[in-house]
């Protein structure tokens, strides 16, 4: 919940990495927006980290 607050509040893409399943994970957390750059929410992507 804190990595998305802190995305909400500065607007500003951040990721982590941990386990997950025994396999390291990356999350990204990325601002959506719309027209004229109004914050609409977020989109989370998960992915097997390198």
């Amino acid at each position: 919940m804190d990595i998305c607050h802190d995305v909400l509040t500065r607007q500003k893409s951040r990721s982590e990495v941990f386990q997950l399943k025994g396999e390291k994970t990356e999350m990204r957390i990325t601002p959506y927006f719309i027209k004229e750059k109004i914050l609409q929410g977020l989109t989370i992507t998960l992915q097997r980290a390198p």
